[in-house]
């Protein structure tokens, strides 16, 4: 057996509040993929955002199941806060942050 490349998959969270007065609370679940090329380059790629855990709105949990999580959603755009604008909004704050960077430095020996 010849292995000709490995990649490293790494999960991590991030606790975030959003919202007016951060009156939402999650975890935030993302997944990076750190490899190196043939020229011995650390790249890593990020997938930021895949699920959110510990959903909380005015620190009452909300069911993660995915009709009542629809419908949070729905109420939660009736009273003019878009969840989905304010996830990416947090997301791009993340990534904008040097996350990639950081795995880089973390895990270049690694692969």
């Amino acid at each position: 057996m010849k292995i000709t490349n490995t990649t490293l998959m790494v999960a991590f969270e991030h606790d975030v509040k959003i919202g007016p007065n951060d009156s939402i609370e999650l975890t935030l679940v993302s997944n990076a993929f750190v490899s190196k090329d043939e020229n011995g380059n650390t790249h890593v790629d990020t997938e930021i955002g895949v699920d959110y855990i510990n959903v909380k709105f005015l620190g009452q949990g909300i069911d993660s199941g995915y009709e009542n999580f629809k419908e949070f959603r729905k109420s939660l755009l009736k009273l003019g806060i878009d969840f989905d604008e304010l996830i990416s909004n947090k997301e791009q704050e993340i990534i904008d942050s040097g996350i990639e960077d950081k795995f880089k430095l973390m895990f270049r020996d690694k692969v």
